[in-house]
């Protein structure tokens, strides 16, 4: 490591086991399940727009958890939103697993992101310039593919 940097792999582990663990804990306590039936009368707006709401919402919020986390708390949620608000399921799922890949600036979010950051050549504020640019990317490939992949692979559309 070069000097001045002192980055633990111990913490950075301590980050992602704490991010699963607080995905596994959502839908003990019935918080997911909840969440979701909360969401239920979101069926007033158009299916692309709840997508993409939920394409930005999640890669947001990979950006603070890990993705394995994200997408293991929030498949159930969304799964209940797609009850209320007449949403394909598939397309929905399609939207959480594109939108939670999207994890580019921080090391929580991926095991490969926290072994870039452990080795000292890459600091924190190179991440998050990079990936905010990355994350933009992915939001618009993500909606792309709802539009193209998704009806030739699957027969949905939103």
């Amino acid at each position: 490591m070069a000097a001045g940097h002192n980055r633990s792999t111990l913490g950075v582990l301590l980050l992602i086991g704490g991010g699963l663990t607080l995905s596994a804990q959502f839908f003990t306590s019935g918080l997911g399940t909840w969440i979701g039936k909360q969401m239920g009368g979101l069926g007033v707006f158009p299916a692309i727009i709840l997508l993409v709401a939920v394409a930005v919402v999640l890669i947001l919020l990979t950006e603070l958890t890990s993705n394995t986390a994200t997408a293991a708390a929030f498949l159930p949620v969304t799964g209940e939103v797609t009850v209320g608000a007449a949403v394909h399921p598939l397309l929905m799922s399609l939207t959480v697993e594109m939108a939670v890949t999207c994890t580019f600036m921080l090391p929580v979010e991926t095991p490969s992101n926290a072994v870039a950051y452990a080795t000292g050549q890459l600091g924190m504020r190179h991440m998050i310039r990079g990936g905010v640019w990355l994350n933009i990317v992915g939001a618009v490939i993500t909606i792309g593919m709802l539009y193209s992949f998704a009806p030739m692979v699957f027969g949905v559309s939103p």
